[in-house]
């Protein structure tokens, strides 16, 4: 049997913004993003494994199995919300099962609030679409002025998904509808039922950024006292709003942060905090953003008294140079270079808001060497300053703002579509790490050419241990070891069975140095 973990909040120690346990333990997140972007919202947790759309007890093995300790779980805002003012509770009590059922398994949640495009009128999804219109007075239809306007179902305004998924998703963020939108969504005052910069009577009354606090104060509410929970989410990769209207917002990113972004940041919060002081509020900068983040030093909580360790700095990290098939397009030193230029930037950022990081999204990529090449860089970026992470993601989940999409032969998940691993890509993914840190971790390099993990803590109380998880596809790593540094201050055991390994360093001297390598 795989050994079910007892669970604590999560928090964040103020002086390293390192993840705590309630234990004393510092905790490194590996994991997987599972977002559903179409109904019913969910993986579905009550059928059998596929490679495309589960996410039950069989799943959560074999993510226990491969060192896999956490889920940035889609709760999209239709499913919770599919009418105004109406909570679906059925729904977030599935939800519910499928975070309960990952925590039997030490697996935590990520409560992520998805969106890409914004909306299903826009080739995208995130608002419900009682909350925005297909059309707004004043601006350029849908998806001028990048591209001809797009026909429209003339039942439902819906695009069909065939002629969406022919052009790349990221191309409608460039479009003035969605940027107009976005920018109401940023505005605690505005009706996008109402015509922009025209007079006219608004078709509906309704102000979005209200209609997204109460989406997150009945999330909030709902998950307070789930322990399986790690925190929330705002909102996936805003943008700086309308290109068209405002272009300087794509220049200046850090000033659009400070004095946009951050007010409804701190709405939002505001709306999370007064229903839940248990959870951590992740928060993410402009996607585009290149520059060094333009949000208070501790956060846009900081104004509004949320302390530091509720708070944490998400990002995401995705090479730009691809192909059209999805691959890294050679010499991969463009991959590599950007990768380094970004994981820099948004590092120092996080570094100076005094905040907790996790790089919530990165990847995307199908299973070839190439695309192996691409993840090897950036996982052993991440693992030296021991980084937690989610990768994009476990499975497709019908994704349909990708490359890879469900009219694609190649995916980004874990599987391919006959349900076999996708082993190049998994097992970097995979790789040996420390999870559970019984003292203070400075860094856990992995080197993927030696194979071998360098860990570098400082030791916490006499008979704690340090955990070391070894997924499925590293069998056989971890039963050789050599110190560099506090040979003495630790004792190095194996624990094994057939479906779970882990090294355990356990402290035999506090307050130690101590730096080992392990094989």
């Amino acid at each position: 049997m795989l050994g079910l973990l007892s669970f604590q909040f999560i928090t964040v120690d103020p002086k390293t913004q390192r993840y705590m346990t309630e234990d004393g333990r510092q905790i490194v997140f590996h994991g997987m993003n599972a977002v559903t972007k179409l109904p019913p919202y969910l993986p579905n947790i009550s059928g059998p494994f596929d490679s495309e759309f589960s996410l039950n007890e069989q799943d959560a093995i074999f993510l226990k199995m491969h060192g896999i300790n956490m889920i940035r779980l889609g709760i999209m805002w239709p499913g919770v919300m599919p009418q105004q003012d109406q909570v679906n509770f059925t729904y977030l009590n599935e939800a519910k099962k499928i975070i309960d059922m990952l925590g039997k398994y030490g697996i935590y949640t990520l409560v992520d609030m998805h969106q890409d495009v914004l909306s299903s009128y826009f080739c995208g999804e995130g608002v419900p679409d009682w909350a925005v219109p297909y059309e707004r007075k004043g601006v350029p239809n849908f998806a001028k002025p990048i591209i001809p306007e797009m026909e429209r179902d003339p039942v439902t305004h819906k695009i069909a998904w065939e002629t969406c998924l022919k052009t790349n998703f990221g191309v409608y963020y460039e479009t003035a509808l969605v940027g107009n939108m976005f920018e109401c969504l940023y505005n605690q005052s505005c009706n996008p039922f109402a015509p922009f910069k025209q007079d006219g009577k608004p078709e509906k009354d309704l102000i979005l950024q209200v209609e997204m606090q109460k989406f997150w104060a009945a999330v909030a509410k709902f998950f307070k006292d789930n322990q399986f929970v790690i925190g929330y989410d705002i909102i996936n990769e805003p943008i700086a709003g309308d290109l068209w209207e405002h272009p300087g917002n794509y220049v200046n990113t850090g000033k659009f942060e400070k004095e946009v972004l951050q007010p409804f940041y701190q709405n939002m919060m505001k709306a999370i905090y007064a229903e839940d002081k248990n959870h951590i509020i992740f928060f993410e900068p402009v996607v585009s953003s290149i520059t060094k983040a333009g949000f208070d030093v501790g956060g846009p909580g900081a104004a509004i008294g949320i302390p530091p360790e509720l708070q944490t700095y998400a990002w995401h990290l995705y090479c730009m140079t691809m192909d059209k098939n999805g691959d890294p397009i050679q010499p991969k030193i463009l991959c590599e270079a950007q990768d380094a230029f970004w994981y820099s930037q948004r590092n120092n950022s996080g570094v100076h808001l005094g905040l907790s990081q996790f790089i919530d999204e990165f990847g995307a990529l199908p299973d070839d060497e190439v695309s192996r090449e691409n993840l090897e860089q950036q996982v052993s970026m991440f693992s030296k300053d021991a980084k937690s992470w989610a990768y994009w993601q476990y499975k497709p989940f019908g994704d349909i703002t990708t490359v890879f999409n469900s009219q694609s032969e190649r995916n980004e998940g874990m599987f391919n579509k006959d349900g076999t691993l996708q082993t190049l890509k998994d097992k970097i993914l995979t790789h040996p790490y420390a999870s559970n840190i019984a003292g203070k971790i400075q860094g856990a390099a992995f080197n993927f050419t030696t194979e071998t993990l360098t860990l570098k803590f400082t030791t916490g109380k006499i008979g704690t241990y340090t955990e070391v998880h070894i997924g499925q596809l590293w069998k056989g790593f971890g039963f050789e070891s050599v110190f560099i540094q506090g040979k003495n201050a630790v004792q190095i055991t194996i624990d094994a069975n057939q479906n779970y390994q882990m090294v355990k360093i356990t402290n035999l001297a506090e307050n130690q140095s101590v730096e080992v390598m392990i094989w």
